[in-house]
């Protein structure tokens, strides 16, 4: 009877996935390196992807993988979202769309805004915007972590340059901007000289108000979540190691962590959670959530977890794939490359085929390469301009 019903649940999968082949999805985003990977997940899931942005000169509209890219008035990643629902059916019905999904935070947020006024289409799962705005914002996330007696390091909001004199925490701390991303205005301040210093940089990653947080010596480990409802249906498990390596491990209380997160506040959709095991107890702090895509996605896919083609299966209320952990240890292929040259060969002696994939679909995709390659240059060089003037 078991037997009978595995093999039924198969039929059903293998159904499922030869349906998804010919599914035409369209991504919204402005992040072209969060656009990159969604496209690149979906074509491993056999899906085609159709890109909609408001920057001519994005990158990843180039990919051989992105099937057309569509123009998008700037205004519609903006509230009030002007003209965001006419733009988006109208392109669905245009292109013969199936789905709508964001890759980053401002196409999250305005589909999660707009998305019950979409007439022709489906959206990925998305978070409410009171749900997406707790999480994002760092400030109001540490506040609910200390409401729901989680784990989080000590944190202070600082809104002007008198309260900077009267931090209440030791140092050294982390200063961070209360919403942004990429790890943007992210730094390790060692004194009080450090943070009148960070303030007197002239951009928005440095302006108050600023979150200045306890520092918590030890490992980086990352939760990534796709959650129905406040029930987490597929994860992984991610720490970076000393050589620069991303191994997915298995860690039942980091996972016990995001569950309690994701039950709490009846989270719906992706994200990954930034966290970190004290060296000193073993203990683990929350630091931070983004409830969009990651910069690892791809990573996570090919430990065994597509999130991209499971959200969508889970939009469809299709049946989801069985959980798989491989286990991996990814080493990235530019960078063993490079320290390879320079005499380290400890990075290509972890390489593992998971890397070679990657780097396969990355070099399949060359005029992408070509320009991140060139945006790696000059920014570079850019910095090298810097510090010889200083």
């Amino acid at each position: 009877m078991v037997l009978e019903q595995q093999k039924k649940n198969l039929i059903n999968l293998r159904l499922e996935n030869s349906l998804g082949l010919h599914m035409r999805v369209l991504v919204i985003a402005q992040n072209d390196k969060l656009a990159i990977n969604v496209i690149r997940c979906l074509r491993m899931a056999g899906m085609t992807a159709c890109l909609m942005g408001a920057d001519s000169r994005s990158v990843a509209r180039f990919s051989r993988y992105c099937a057309i890219w569509i123009k998008a008035d700037g205004g519609i990643f903006n509230a009030p979202f002007t003209g965001a629902v006419d733009q988006i059916d109208d392109c669905c019905e245009q292109q013969g769309i199936d789905l709508v999904m964001g890759a980053d935070m401002p196409a999250v947020r305005m589909l999660s805004s707009i998305h019950a006024r979409l007439t022709r289409v489906k959206t990925f799962p998305l978070a409410s915007p009171e749900q997406l705005q707790m999480l994002h914002n760092k400030w109001l996330f540490s506040q609910f972590l200390r409401e729901q007696h989680l784990p989080v390091p000590a944190t202070v909001l600082v809104k002007s340059e008198d309260e900077l004199t009267r931090i209440p925490l030791e140092y050294p701390l982390i200063v961070k901007p209360v919403e942004m991303e990429g790890g943007a205005g992210v730094k390790k301040l060692n004194s009080p000289t450090d943070a009148r210093a960070h303030l007197l940089r002239d951009n928005a990653a440095h302006r108050l108000p600023l979150l200045f947080q306890e520092f918590i010596p030890g490992i980086d480990v990352g939760l990534s979540v796709l959650a129905n409802q406040g029930e987490i249906v597929a994860w992984t498990i991610q720490k970076w190691l000393s050589t620069g390596a991303l191994e997915f491990v298995a860690d039942e209380q980091v996972l016990a962590l995001g569950k309690k997160i994701t039950a709490a506040s009846g989270f719906h959709g992706v994200a990954h959670f930034d966290m970190r095991r004290d060296e000193r107890d073993g203990a683990v702090k929350i630091l931070e959530c983004n409830p969009r895509f990651w910069a690892s996605l791809r990573e996570s896919m090919w430990n065994g977890t597509n999130f991209v083609e499971q959200g969508i299966r889970l939009a469809q209320d299709r049946l989801l794939d069985p959980m798989i952990n491989r286990r991996i240890t990814y080493v990235f292929p530019a960078r063993a490359l490079v320290s390879s040259i320079k005499g380290n060969l400890f990075g290509l002696r972890q390489f593992s085929i998971a890397s070679l994939r990657d780097a396969w679909q990355t070099c399949s995709d060359p005029l992408v390469l070509a320009c991140q390659i060139k945006q790696k240059w000059s920014k570079h060089h850019r910095l090298s301009r810097d510090r010889a003037h200083h």
